[in-house]
């Protein structure tokens, strides 16, 4: 059995990965979606909290923007690109959102996550970069295969 075909194991062709398991999918110029794979779901098991980062915030490459919560416990997310936060998914995630004035946004979503249902559909945020060439250092699905078989 393929590493793609295994549980855990899926990893889409029109995307491209991180180490720690982020994928960046392009959606326009400049602008990419962000989520995490199916490895880090099927590993997390089940998600019932994400921290986001709020629309504006500028995240750099491979530094931590936010966690996501399940029942092995807290992870850090790191962004795959270095950008502005323009967009995150309210529609995927559920409808709790901490409005307040704090630094995060957390999303409680329990049953409601599609995360753990289909990760490449559920999107956590939308990033918008002047620099393209970052992408470079991202690994593409061969790759990422590759990486997850030997994890």
């Amino acid at each position: 059995m393929s590493a793609d075909t295994k549980k855990g194991g899926l990893v889409l062709e029109d995307r491209l990965y991180t180490e720690t398991h982020e994928w960046a999918k392009k959606i326009g110029d400049g602008r990419y979606q962000v989520g995490i794979t199916d490895y880090a779901q099927d590993n997390l098991k089940d998600i019932y909290a994400v921290e986001l980062p709020k629309v504006g915030e500028r995240l750099e490459q491979f530094q931590a923007w936010g966690q996501i919560e399940s029942e092995k416990g807290a992870s850090e997310l790191l962004s795959p690109l270095s950008g502005e936060v323009v967009a995150i998914d309210k529609d995927g995630l559920g409808d709790v959102f901490d409005t307040g004035e704090t630094a995060k946004t957390y999303v409680y979503g329990g049953d409601l996550f599609n995360i753990n249902k289909a990760p490449y559909e559920t999107w956590l945020l939308e990033i918008e970069t002047a620099d393209e060439s970052q992408v470079d250092n991202l690994l593409n699905p061969e790759d990422y295969r590759k990486a997850i078989a030997s994890g």
